[in-house]
């Protein structure tokens, strides 16, 4: 059950983009109409002495209108399914409906799943997060930079101040109800959408379905003056989702507050209580089968164990102000391509075969290649613990795999071998022979039916490499034998580092 509250939470997160930031759309049903965000107050705004007049109230609603920067979104997620034992575990867990609520007040960030009677709540103040989730207690203590991932993670951004006015609004009603005042705008008018900052953008832009249908602020009045200040935005969304599951489906409720302060925003009071744990715990090191993993999507924060097998390349790149390094690497498991890591020229060069790294980046994917981006390496202290990986013979695939792509997919970038290939034509320069000396070379191999192409790739072996010329010296026949990198680009396309003729062509 836990683990299907997280997968709940990864899911309705992902949705929490298309509020605070125009990322993709998460997975579920059909929206249904939007409730307004929280009840937050926001102590003593609009406060204003004297008589309470329809005057004084309207000014305090644009004032508060015009600098509302700050958000909460809530979300209430209806399941059900065709799966009758699917419905059956839901009502174990106390039924169908689950209520998420992501605040964020520029500084601290709380997050609340309810499910049923089951719930699960994190509290990030300052730079410690609180976590708590039935009798775990845990307290992860982040440095700035961490901070700031957990803070991307949970898709959460500061709104920019905006200009919105009364006019900006089809309709404005004022109510009254036990010394509560509301001043509810509707209807709002064309163009007035940019004046929201980024929520606009995302909303205009690539939220296709939601749709703000108005800002309601209430005020509450004591001894002539207004005492807090709560403005919400009502958003609807109403979009067809799908791939929540096969045959699970969602109806999605959410509305954004701009303006609050909430008291679950502050350390526990128990928080000494808490058991202590460290950031890469919190996330946990992942696995190269989960890393490669479809589920795992392009743009997760991953963390991944792993040892240097080979170096491709550094530069110092000016536009950014530091150095960037391109390396291979393999774990027990499996292999990750490290694209571009900001390293020193000398840290980089300190990089030796076997020396275990821990890389905190992101997953991405280029022409089918899976990589890790934007990321920080941090070398091991135990310098006792290092592997260097056995090129593996991947040769059967390519006479025994229905679907080569498929058979050798967690195969990427591992260090591999290729034995008893045939040369089918002699070396290009670059893919289209329009290179010169030291740029790559391209040789086409057969292997029984099938056909591969493999690269020298200069930045790794360069034109002095011993591989470098043994492939320049292949003639067409000639059966070799390969070792090297898994690389893909469409498919297989092995960066190879060494060559040894078996049966020379006569």
């Amino acid at each position: 059950m836990k683990k299907i509250l997280s997968i709940l939470l990864v899911a309705i997160l992902a949705l929490s983009v298309l509020v605070s930031c125009g990322g993709n759309g998460g997975n579920g049903g059909e929206g249904g109409s939007g409730e307004q965000g929280g009840s937050g107050e926001q102590g003593g705004s609009g406060e204003q002495g004297g008589e309470v007049t329809a005057e004084s109230l309207t000014e305090a609603a644009e004032a508060a209108l015009e600098s509302a920067t700050k958000y909460q979104i809530v979300m209430t997620v209806s399941m059900f399914s065709e799966n009758e034992q699917f419905n059956q575990m839901l009502a174990m867990m106390g039924g169908s409906g689950t209520t998420v609520t992501v605040t964020f007040d520029g500084d601290n960030l709380a997050t609340l799943i309810q499910m049923g009677e089951m719930s699960m709540s994190t509290v990030l103040v300052g730079n410690t997060l609180y976590s708590n989730e039935g009798e775990s207690k845990i307290k992860v203590n982040f440095s700035d930079d961490q901070r700031d991932i957990v803070l991307a993670e949970g898709n959460n951004v500061v709104l920019p101040e905006n200009d919105l006015s009364f006019a900006d609004f089809e309709t404005v009603t004022l109510t009254e109800a036990d010394g509560k005042y509301v001043v509810a705008c509707s209807g709002l008018k064309e163009g007035s959408l940019d004046k929201l900052g980024e929520l606009a953008g995302s909303i205009a832009g690539n939220a296709e379905g939601i749709s703000i249908t108005g800002v309601e602020l209430e005020f509450a009045v004591k001894d002539g003056k207004y005492e807090y200040v709560n403005v919400d935005m009502i958003c609807e969304y109403s979009k067809e989702l799908t791939g929540f599951t096969e045959d699970v489906s969602c109806t999605i409720t959410m509305g954004t507050a701009y303006d609050f302060d909430i008291d679950s925003i502050a350390a526990p009071a128990d928080a000494d209580t808490y058991t202590e744990t460290s950031f890469d715990d919190y996330y946990g090191i992942m696995s190269y089968y989960e890393f490669m993993s479809e589920y795992t999507e392009v743009g997760t924060y991953v963390i991944v164990d792993t040892y240097v097998q080979a170096k491709q390349s550094w530069w110092f790149d000016s536009k950014a102000g530091y150095g960037k390094g391109t390396i291979y690497t393999q774990n027990e498991e499996g292999g990750f391509f490290i694209y571009e890591a900001p390293l020193t020229e000398e840290e980089y060069n300190a990089l030796t075969v076997g020396t275990k790294i821990r890389v905190y980046g992101y997953k991405a994917e280029w022409s089918g290649e899976v990589e890790i981006i934007d990321c920080k390496i941090v070398v091991s202290e135990n310098t006792d613990d290092t592997f260097v990986a056995e090129a593996e013979d991947i040769s059967y695939y390519f006479t025994e795999a229905e679907d080569i792509n498929e058979a050798l997919l967690y195969c990427q970038n591992n260090k591999i071998a290729l034995n008893g290939f045939t040369v089918a034509s002699t070396y290009k320069y670059k893919w289209n022979n329009s290179g010169v000396e030291g740029d790559d070379l391209y040789l086409d191999l057969t292997y029984g039916d099938a056909t591969l192409t493999v690269v020298v790739e200069s930045y790794l072996c360069d034109k002095d490499s011993d591989v470098y010329k043994a492939v320049k010296e292949l003639k067409v026949g000639d059966v070799v034998n390969l070792e090297g990198f898994l690389y893909w680009y469409d498919g297989p396309q092995p960066h190879i580092t060494s060559v040894t003729v078996v049966t020379e062509e006569k």
